[in-house]
């Protein structure tokens, strides 16, 4: 017998659902429903509630039986409470923002394991030998055994999570922290005013005492709305060590104007910029305390706006956040009223993203209660402070792309000079299991050079370039990292390292005498290090003529559509088995034609991890990742290859 279940909303509608089979079916099914009904609201974001006549109340769990439930029968009525999405924002290894929706109900339960797994396949990046931080703090995913929860590790709405290397950690010690607080002062914003001078004495206090005696200056923007007279529309402090002095300021500082609903919002972001000393090195931090919008019909949904086409001065949004971007300032919105500066908001980390290459949007908390904006502006002083020390570590070079072969000959086009090591012809298996190493030797060497890469990819940016001594197109490869770790010889000597060991296992696959017929032979182009006279380093290659083409990546993705792809998931499964199961190759792209596959750039995952061959090196979790999307085929079946373990 069927159910049929009045569901109650917040503003009196009653949503009907019949449930077939109650005694199976779950509040789950029920929230599925009800979406199917209401068109709109994803389960997560349901909330249902029985309340008995009495008044007792009773919240229904997503994974319990409607049956479980004596208040429950045919007839009955829930009450439907609409939830905010829990957000969380997560830096990732290349300093890039994404923002992670916790797809739960009660995302206080949701475990570290599900969040891998959603950052996993919303970014399409593997964590492998990465893991999230918080705080500081390594975010485990058990703990004897038991799965941890976004609860156990204090996490909330609107924090911020890192991806780091497994074993690093930020300094964070005595940095310099520069704030900032933009505060809408109009009429209806007076509590937020005293809740802001209330609680930055204890703001300092608390950051000092987490940062071991940090350097912080604070200052202060006033803005309120076109009805106030010029000269005092928008006043400020500029950054001060000074208690007294900054108390003083705001002490001062009283609601005024505000005629309609917009603010002069652009005023006080270009005060910001304009009026204000930011230190260069410091984290830079604007904390943005409004409840309305900017001036323009574009921003908001309001009635009441005198200047609907937008700033009176001509500011626009863009230019704006460009600043934000050029000072590198983390930017904070504490909102009133989200419904009212959410389109906004929207709009500012459109551009946000698009200017910033990912790395910055807008992160936003909850001012509704005055008396929890102290809590909250620490805690995203905490998060962007760490986001700025991690930022720097993930720092990248930035180029501009330029497909054009340069004029050779042309005299603008300077000779470098330096040296070249090229890796003594063909390495065996054999002598890879034997051990056996020669000192490959290093010869002069002259060469041209595009001023910008024609691409890039995740490692590295590729140049075209002209080699004098043999007179022929090449190409040249720098890391993207700007670092010490990556600016080293050894660095690059274990990509070429990398290379000359997948060529070995690609002789080995190409001379198989299982390997069937019409398999294209496998090849792999030779790989020389350059080091310059300044004392920087290339990879040298020569220029492959053709589609270029990425057959597969170190992370399980396959490029389905190539007609070469399946060979090559072979040859990465055959380099696990002809290695005694030690190592794997992958990341494979290059040009097929003319009877054979010549690659370029592979990964190797090493069982021994350490990095071995490099920032690639995703060790055991990257070859699980591998043999995860892996469906062996005819191809494997007639080398004998055999399904994935580790013994």
């Amino acid at each position: 017998m069927a159910w049929t279940i009045s569901v109650k909303g917040m503003i009196g509608t009653i949503i009907n659902v019949t449930i077939d089979n109650h005694q199976e079916a779950t509040v789950l099914d029920l929230k599925a429903k009800i979406q199917e009904k209401d068109g709109s609201l994803p389960p997560y974001l349901q909330r249902l509630v029985h309340k008995a006549p009495g008044g007792a109340t009773t919240k229904l769990q997503d994974q319990c039986k409607l049956a479980s439930y004596p208040c429950l029968k045919d007839g009955a009525t829930l009450f439907l409470v609409r939830l905010t999405p829990c957000e969380l924002y997560v830096q990732d290894s290349r300093a890039r923002l994404h923002t992670l929706t916790v797809p739960s109900s009660e995302p206080e339960s949701y475990s570290i394991a599900e969040l891998r797994l959603l950052f996993e396949e919303q970014t399409k990046q593997s964590l492998g030998e990465f893991e999230f931080q918080f705080q500081g703090r390594v975010v485990q995913e058990t703990r004897h055994g038991r799965p941890l929860t976004l609860k156990d590790h204090g996490i909330k709405t609107g924090d911020q999570l890192f991806v780091l290397k497994v074993g690093f950690r930020l300094d964070i010690t005595n940095p310099q922290v520069d704030i900032c607080f933009l505060v809408d002062c109009t009429g209806s914003m007076a509590s937020w005013i005293e809740a802001v001078k209330n609680n930055v004495r204890q703001l300092r206090d608390n950051l000092d005492s987490d940062y071991k005696g940090c350097d912080l200056r604070f200052a202060f923007v006033r803005y309120t709305d076109y009805d106030q007279p010029a000269h005092t529309r928008t006043t400020w402090i500029e950054f001060t060590k000074s208690q007294s002095s900054f108390h003083s300021f705001v002490s001062r500082i009283t609601a005024d104007g505000g005629g309609d609903g917009p603010e002069d919002i652009m005023g006080g972001l270009k005060a910001v910029f304009t009026n204000l000393s930011w230190r260069q090195r410091a984290s830079k931090v604007l904390i943005h305390i409004a409840d309305c919008p900017c001036h323009g019909r574009q921003y908001h949904d309001l009635s009441d706006d005198n200047h609907p086409n937008g700033d009176p001065a001509g500011i626009s949004h863009d230019e704006m956040m460009r600043r934000v971007v050029q000072n590198e300032v983390q930017y904070w919105f504490g909102y009133i009223n989200k419904s009212r500066t959410d389109k906004m908001i929207s709009m500012f980390n459109d551009s946000l993203r698009r200017l910033s290459e990912q790395r910055m949007l807008i992160r936003q908390f909850d001012a509704v209660q005055p008396s929890e904006v102290g809590q909250a502006v620490h805690r995203s002083v905490t998060a962007s402070v760490f986001a700025s020390e991690a930022a720097k570590k993930a720092s990248f070079r930035k180029y501009t792309l330029d497909s054009t072969i340069p004029n050779w000959s042309s005299c603008s086009i300077l000779e470098r000079y330096g040296t070249k090591t090229s890796p003594p012809g063909q390495l065996t298996l054999r002598r890879l299991q034997e051990g056996i190493q020669h000192e490959p030797p290093s010869v002069p060497f002259c060469f041209k050079y595009a001023p910008n890469p024609f691409t890039e990819g995740e490692e590295s940016a590729v140049f075209h370039a002209y080699d004098v001594n043999s007179k022929r197109h090449v190409v040249l490869k720098q890391f993207r990292r700007d670092d010490k770790e990556h600016g080293c010889l050894d660095s690059y000597m274990k990509v070429a390292e990398a290379q000359r060991v997948a060529a070995a296992y690609a002789y080995e696959f190409n001379i198989d005498k299982n390997k069937p017929e019409g398999i294209l032979p496998v090849d792999f182009v030779p790989a020389d290090v350059v080091e310059c006279r300044d004392g920087s380093y290339y990879i040298y290659e020569p220029f492959l003529e053709g589609r270029f083409e990425k057959f597969n990546n170190n992370q399980g993705v396959v490029a389905s559509k190539s007609s070469y792809s399946q060979q090559l998931q072979t040859f990465s499964h055959y380099t696990w088995e002809k290695s005694g199961k030690s190592l794997l190759v992958c990341d494979l792209q290059g040009v097929g034609g003319g009877g054979r596959i010549m690659l370029t750039d592979p990964a190797i995952h090493s069982r021994g991890g350490a990095r071995q061959y490099g920032d690639t090196d995703l060790g055991i979790d990257g070859i699980q990742v591998f043999f995860k999307t892996h469906i062996c085929n005819d191809t494997c079946i007639r080398l004998g290859l055999k399904p994935f373990s580790t013994s």
